[in-house]
């Protein structure tokens, strides 16, 4: 009973949020889809391309990932896929140098469903930019 009494030692606020305004300079179809798959072999093999005067390794690998899935009556990769099985997976020794050479390639970021959006797979998107500079805040909540 006197545990039920006593008042909590450590009390916890949560900070309020912050909102942004911003203007990304790049399109959408710049942006690497993590939820959507790839429509079709030709498009995995367009998307892979961007790396030839990057890495050829690189165009490789993802085409050979691609025709792995098929081989394997698997569905075309989505995003996520890729970074995860060609890219080494976000938080790995190799995120850093995946994003830069992604950026090289011309992809300004990744484009994700956001958390109300998921389970309709349609809807709102969150983007994560690879170049700071490709963004201009213009105005904050």
């Amino acid at each position: 009973d006197a545990i039920n009494r006593m008042e909590p030692i450590i009390k916890t606020e949560t900070p309020p949020g912050k909102m942004y305004e911003v203007e990304i300079d790049a399109e959408p179809e710049d942006f690497l889809d993590w939820d959507t798959p790839f429509q079709s072999a030709d498009d995995l093999e367009r998307f892979a391309a961007r790396f030839d005067s990057v890495n050829p390794a690189i165009r490789k690998r993802i085409e050979d990932y691609g025709y792995s899935r098929q081989q394997n009556n698997q569905p075309m990769p989505d995003g996520s896929d890729l970074v995860r099985e060609v890219f080494g997976g976000i938080g790995s020794r190799d995120a850093v140098e995946s994003s830069r050479l992604m950026q090289e390639a011309g992809v300004r970021g990744i484009k994700y469903l956001d958390q109300g959006s998921r389970g309709a797979a349609d809807g709102t998107r969150n983007y994560v930019v690879f170049d700071p500079n490709q963004v201009e805040i213009k105005r904050k909540y």
